[in-house]
């Protein structure tokens, strides 16, 4: 079946640059979406079963869990220099276990001492509630913010619809200064840092990853850099899973 199948794959690359698939875990194995040119799944003939049957159900995904790959994984196949090679990027979490909530708050004492705000100018006469702000932001790894801001909610404006907060009545954009963007980019980075779900995977990748938090939730998306794997040393695992290791 796998020459089968490489030979299905080679007369492919000839006529399309690539070959890429989508690979989900379900209940009971995983479902494979690959595209080929226009064609999707069944519209791709014949490779598409074979496909969906060795990515989903053989020894190489058995070889990416034993490796930590325990997320849905995506890539594509290529030819380089007449070889097929697969670029392969494995998601991160754990698809058997529910993803543990991450919020980020602000205190008191960072709010006065730190980003140097009054109390009065984010609706808080009387005392401080950490629950009436709240931080949006997304960003990148090594990459500045794409936005951040943060909101107040200000009881004696309650009813008053505000114009540049995406919340209910009553919660407002606090206009932050550069000074305390700079200091609240570094506090949250920090934050991200802490929060960071592990990713422990044996391959020779990169820990790629973005974060989004809104209403104070934080909300990762942790992938690998593209995993060069050699479509003949795959096949071998198929063949002989004892004596053959790839690094």
């Amino acid at each position: 079946m796998n020459h089968n199948l490489k030979s299905l794959i080679e007369s492919q690359l000839k006529l399309f640059d690539k070959i890429k698939f989508n690979t989900y875990f379900v209940t009971k194995g995983c479902i494979t979406d690959i595209q080929i040119g226009e064609n999707k799944n069944e519209k791709c003939g014949e490779i598409f079963d074979l496909l969906q049957g060795w990515l989903g159900y053989g020894r190489f995904i058995e070889y990416i869990i034993e490796n930590g790959g325990y997320g849905n994984f995506h890539g594509e196949f290529l030819l380089e220099d007449n070889e097929i090679v697969i670029y392969l990027t494995i998601n991160g979490g754990d698809i058997f276990e529910e993803d543990e909530k991450k919020y980020i708050y602000l205190e008191e004492e960072f709010i006065l001492d730190e980003l140097k705000i009054e109390l009065a100018s984010i609706g808080m006469d009387d005392y401080f509630e950490e629950s009436e702000l709240i931080l949006d932001f997304y960003k990148k790894k090594n990459k500045p913010f794409e936005y951040l801001s943060l909101y107040y909610f200000d009881k004696e404006r309650a009813d008053e619809k505000p114009e540049k907060s995406p919340y209910a009545q009553g919660w407002h954009l606090f206009e932050l200064n550069e000074s305390q963007i700079e200091i609240l980019s570094k506090f949250i980075e920090e934050e991200i840092q802490d929060h960071m779900p592990p990713f422990n995977i044996d391959f020779d990748c990169e820990t790629e990853w973005s974060v989004q938090c809104s209403d104070n939730e934080l909300r990762y998306y942790v992938h690998s850099s593209p995993i060069r794997f050699e479509f003949n040393d795959l096949i071998d695992l198929d063949s002989d899973t004892d004596e053959n290791e790839i690094k």
